[in-house]
């Protein structure tokens, strides 16, 4: 199961921040025959699809999981710069806890002693980084690098969909975000593979 951009940006992201983690869960790491999100509710943003692939959260723990270690906070502090961009920031022993990109009181607290749980919307991808390749997808069209990546924001902060202009060929691509329907014009989808 591919994972999505999303989650690759949180995993870039993590990995840029400097503060030593492991990744405990994102939507592959628990498949079973019944439930491929298990533990986690099919609703869930660990098994929502994302950009061209499954998920928009991941658990992260440190390197030794362990209960209420201070590295826990240090990852969570990690995400502060960002935290107007989560949809899901959560660690029990946090200060506050983010829901839709703000602060609000910790939740879920009994589930989240031992990892951080962080989440973004559909279309949000927080970093870039050295991060295992994507398969080219023979169903979709390719476009020539190099790329630029251009998110679209409302005035909420709202990723409304994003668009990839080749910069060598002038390609314009589009990709709307199906929860805010109508706000980025869609010229087609494509992907990069060099």
């Amino acid at each position: 199961m591919a994972l999505s951009a999303e989650v690759l940006g949180l995993i870039a992201y993590v990995k840029n921040s400097g503060v030593p983690f492991k990744v405990t869960a994102t939507v592959g790491t628990f498949i079973s025959s019944t439930n491929p999100c298990s533990p986690h509710t099919p609703t869930s943003n660990h098994c929502k699809q994302g950009t061209a692939g499954k998920g928009l959260a991941i658990d992260v723990s440190t390197p030794t999981p362990s209960w209420d270690s201070p590295g826990l906070l240090a990852i969570f502090n990690a995400f502060r710069p960002v935290e107007h961009r989560l949809s899901e920031l959560i660690y029990a022993k946090a200060p506050y806890n983010i829901k839709n990109g703000v602060r609000v009181a910790p939740y879920a607290v009994s589930s989240h002693h031992d990892h951080v749980h962080v989440a973004v919307p559909l279309g949000v991808v927080l970093a870039t980084g050295d991060l295992p390749p994507m398969p080219d997808d023979p169903n979709l069209p390719n476009i020539t690098g190099p790329v630029s990546f251009h998110p679209i924001f409302d005035a909420a902060g709202t990723c409304t969909g994003y668009y990839i202009f080749s910069q060598k060929t002038g390609e314009l691509h589009a990709w709307p975000n199906p929860a805010t329907p109508g706000k980025v014009g869609y010229f087609g989808r494509s992907e990069v593979i060099q």
